[in-house]
């Protein structure tokens, strides 16, 4: 995957599980609600990666819950 996309348990190269989709699903959405890219303005994947696997969370919309509860998947 694309580092800003990876959830930090890929990362870190633990098990995971299909919430790692769901993780990298939800940057999706927020990058098609926002219009901005995840992570904006870090030039380097490498220290990205790393702040992933420390912790570092993306600014989430507040809007977005909302925005979500509306969703219907088919």
């Amino acid at each position: 995957g694309v580092a800003p996309y990876i959830a930090p348990e890929i990362v870190k190269e633990k098990f995971y599980t299909k919430a790692a989709d769901i993780y990298s699903l939800g940057i999706v959405m927020n990058e098609i609600y926002s219009g901005e890219p995840p992570f904006k303005g870090c030039q380097y994947y490498e220290r990205l990666l790393l702040d992933i696997a420390n912790g570092k969370h993306l600014m989430i919309d507040k809007r977005m819950p909302c925005m979500l509860k509306n969703l219907k998947l088919n």
